[in-house]
């Protein structure tokens, strides 16, 4: 393992000093690579990007440091993605909000927003409250549920709440008064499969916790309908269905085959059970 890591080390720092000898090429395709690139993360402080970098894809950059940011903060960032970067921190935006051109809205689909920082915003940051996107902020993870339920008279979009992925049947029993989109509960949550099954929607076949285990009772229709593996978790369902198909393939092969051990053990079991009686 340590030499692979000692290689995997080498690798990046070639990368990283083939870059910086070519950081001034012009090329579209070429800037729009480097800007993805972790270099930010690793070498801001030697890469200096000019007006023709692709500085949407810098703004996006999970690498992006606070630091880049304010080294570069004359350069043409989209502070759109910017601001939704998780990379950033709700604390910078706020303690840089008077000098860089922050989107207010997109604060509140800011990964790293909590209930304590939305709790600030409110207090020390008034002006820029009505401007905060309350439907982000209502399926945002950072802010829990229980807060949501606790601060209702807070402009939160309460019919988005069904839509948030975190929400199990615990917490629905626990707020059984509130009128549940279980339509939207169905689609996303994460509440029992068995359970939802109880309902009969139909969005209960796009449920993303879906297992191989789940449909043997369930519209087949349906289920072609709603099936994409390229979405969610129809991609691990895929994986599921084929592995299981594979093991059930291997096992009859194991059990029948008599090249297999599995089945040259069973025909003598059965040989000595037929002709061996006592």
């Amino acid at each position: 393992m340590k030499v692979i890591e000692k290689y995997n080390k080498i690798k990046r720092e070639m990368f990283q000093n083939y870059i910086l000898q070519h950081k001034n090429l012009n090329t579209k395709n070429w800037l729009s690579w480097i800007s993805n690139h972790p270099i930010l993360k690793d070498q801001d402080d030697k890469f200096n990007p000019n007006e023709n970098s692709d500085w949407i894809n810098i703004s996006w950059n999970i690498h992006i440091t606070e630091d880049f940011v304010l080294k570069h903060k004359d350069k043409p960032f989209d502070f759109y993605f910017l601001t939704e970067n998780k990379a950033i921190s709700v604390e910078f935006i706020l303690d840089t909000i008077d000098i860089l051109n922050w989107s207010i809205e997109c604060i509140s689909s800011n990964p790293n927003m909590t209930n304590t920082l939305l709790l600030r915003i409110m207090k020390e940051y008034p002006r820029i409250v009505e401007d905060l996107r309350w439907e982000s902020l209502t399926t945002n993870k950072g802010i829990s549920i229980d807060f949501i339920f606790s601060n209702r008279h807070l402009p939160c979009a309460m019919y988005e709440i069904s839509s948030r992925r975190d929400i199990t049947y615990d917490v629905v029993c626990k707020y059984n008064t509130f009128h549940w989109n279980w339509k939207d509960l169905c689609r996303y949550s994460k509440i029992d499969v068995d359970i939802l099954k109880k309902y009969n929607f139909e969005e209960t076949h796009a449920n993303s916790n879906l297992s191989v285990y789940d449909i043997h009772d369930m519209n087949p229709e349906l289920l072609a309908a709603y099936f994409n593996p390229l979405k969610g978790g129809k991609a691990r369902f895929l994986k599921e269905y084929i592995a299981v198909s594979r093991i059930s393939r291997w096992f009859c092969d194991c059990y029948w085959m008599p090249q297999y051990p599995l089945c040259r053990k069973r025909l003598e079991k059965e040989y000595n059970e037929l002709f061996y009686l006592k």
